[in-house]
């Protein structure tokens, strides 16, 4: 009996050992296991909602385009609507170069807008529709028949994406995507995601005829698509890029993060180029995490080309704005990991 007793002992004893070991030498979790998200609805119920956007688009309603769209997006554009108001009212001039813009923006004068006060009442519904090209496409005759004509849904799929680490998780969320096209081979793609209600479009591009305008997150109050050419865009990446390569550099060793273009330690001839030189490139932004710089033409309004670079981890992208207008408006920012 005493035997039975040493041996249970001994068992019990190994036991409480292995299953402390196990304990220890099991990998932590729950910070780093991804969360997911199951799909809410169906592959139909993703196509009902870009439908609605095609809807919206092909009669120039402002308010089915609002109601199309997904709750973050409508705030975004409602703080981007307010960020216009407060800066057009600290900086009068620039109101008045926004209203020489609103014949392209607003070709059949829909808004009527023409005092600060007429920004001030316009309804986020119709910021939107005015900033994303739908009341070009609404004016534009031939554009217009071609929304109105008959569409085919060519592509439509339902997936998980990586969000950017939240919490110390990393966020994995449903999306959807559908892809609409005529016989003429214009093109419709809508992004949406899960919202409050069902289904809601995020993200849209429009191709018919030379008409292409979206929206990826970027209002354009320039109501024309100035971009630089492919020469250009490759002497001001080269540029910017090794501008940010400098930047991570310097904070590696300072821990601080560059503010000028002296704390990089480039000097002027390290700039010059066959189109810019060191006057078109400064720092807008010296926070370590969305750390920017920009290139612009000389004694021009833009086009711009940005880099926004995590200084902490590495993570950069470049962004284009048609002036410094539109990029005030759409700060630089990284984007979601994906």
């Amino acid at each position: 009996m005493r035997n039975l007793v040493y041996v249970a002992c001994i068992v019990a004893l190994c036991a409480a050992v292995f299953g402390l070991s196990a304990l220890v030498s099991a990998p932590a979790t729950s910070a780093q296991q991804p969360k997911f998200e199951a799909p809410r609805q169906g592959y139909a119920d993703v196509e009902a909602a870009a439908r609605k956007l095609l809807a919206a688009y092909a009669t120039g309603d402002a308010e089915k385009l609002w109601e199309s769209l997904a709750a973050p997006r409508r705030n975004s554009c409602a703080l981007a609507l307010a960020r216009s108001i407060r800066r057009y009212e600290e900086k009068p001039e620039s109101f008045e170069k926004f209203k020489t813009r609103m014949p392209k923006l607003d070709p059949a004068g829909k808004l009527k807008m023409k005092t600060l006060d007429d920004l001030r009442a316009m309804r986020p519904a119709d910021f939107f529709a005015l900033t994303t090209g739908m009341l070009v496409a609404s004016a534009t005759e031939n554009v217009r028949a071609r929304l109105k004509g008959q569409w085919y849904m060519v592509e439509r799929e339902i997936g998980l994406t990586q969000l950017r680490e939240l919490r110390g998780a990393a966020e994995i969320v449903t999306r959807g995507y559908v892809c609409f096209e005529n016989l003429e081979g214009d093109l419709i793609k809508v992004g949406c995601m899960p919202d409050d209600d069902g289904w809601r479009m995020t993200t849209f591009d429009v191709k018919v005829g030379d008409f292409h305008r979206g929206f990826t997150g970027t209002f354009a109050l320039s109501g024309v698509q100035g971009q630089m050419g492919d020469a250009e865009m490759s002497e001001a990446r080269a540029a910017l890029g090794a501008m940010k390569d400098r930047a991570r550099v310097v904070y590696q060793r300072s821990m601080r993060a560059p503010e000028d273009l002296d704390d990089l330690g480039i000097g002027e001839n390290e700039l010059e180029g066959s189109y810019f030189d060191a006057s078109c490139y400064k720092i807008t932004d010296s926070n370590e995490r969305n750390w920017t710089a920009i290139c612009k033409p000389k004694n021009a309004d833009g086009p711009v080309l940005a880099v926004v670079c995590n200084l902490v981890e590495g993570r950069s992208q470049f962004s284009q704005y048609e002036d410094e207008e539109e990029m005030k408006l759409n700060p630089p920012k990284l984007e979601e990991k994906k």
